[in-house]
């Protein structure tokens, strides 16, 4: 008799799962629900951030904000709290990690890095990406650098996520064969809006602040001439 351990979907097989509980929602429902929501909160930020007169690329920057930080906060949030109970538990939340398992079943075992990671942007970051939209928002002189540092931390945080799960060799996804999807569509393409957004807005903080050093010090030398 095949050992119940083994009837989950994830990788490695051999992982023992005793407490695993079937999602009872779709893969297309889980997907559709959660994607709906992100785009009716970077639906409701762009256009508030419109009101406010910004930019075409202020207004993006406060969106990305908005989303990352409803992400950190209540889905990463969630996962930092509950890390011990989604696989037995089909809270929707529970279902988009299980989903999601399907690329990495690190979130599903409690992995030291995983939990770790994740509560830390969950409960740092999260709060930081609020800060840095509001900043924009209300055209902060603080913005530019924490725009940076937030997305630097991204950046970071995205890069430790790969390499940490590749130098391993990828022994908690599959790359290969029909489940392959899961690994490139949710780990690989997911994860990758990750290095390139926040590289992008790290090289249009860091140019900004260059700029405004320049400004400071040719009034700085203006001064002095006088």
């Amino acid at each position: 008799m095949v050992s119940q351990e083994l009837h989950h979907p994830y990788f490695p097989r051999s992982l023992k799962l005793p407490n695993y509980v079937p999602n009872t929602l779709t893969a297309p429902e889980i997907l559709t629900i959660f994607g709906g929501a992100v785009a009716l909160v970077g639906t409701l930020a762009f256009f508030a951030a419109s009101r406010g007169r910004h930019s075409v690329t202020c207004r993006l920057a406060i969106t990305w904000f908005v989303i990352c930080g409803c992400i950190h906060l209540v889905l990463e949030g969630y996962f930092a709290i509950f890390y011990n109970v989604i696989i037995a538990d089909n809270h929707f939340l529970s279902q988009v990690w299980k989903e999601y398992g399907k690329a990495d079943s690190r979130y599903l075992i409690a992995d030291t890095f995983t939990v770790t990671m994740e509560s830390l942007t969950a409960f740092i970051e999260g709060p930081a990406c609020v800060w840095v939209a509001v900043a924009h928002a209300r055209r902060g002189r603080e913005r530019h650098a924490l725009q940076l540092l937030v997305s630097a931390w991204q950046l970071y945080g995205t890069v430790l996520y790969f390499a940490t799960e590749a130098f391993d060799g990828w022994p908690h996804a599959h790359a290969g064969g029909r489940e392959s999807v899961y690994f490139w569509t949710y780990l690989v393409a997911i994860n990758a809006v990750w290095l390139l957004v926040p590289s992008l807005l790290i090289a249009q903080a860091w140019r900004r602040l260059c700029d405004a050093q320049c400004d400071h010090d040719a009034r700085s030398d203006g001064w002095k001439k006088q």
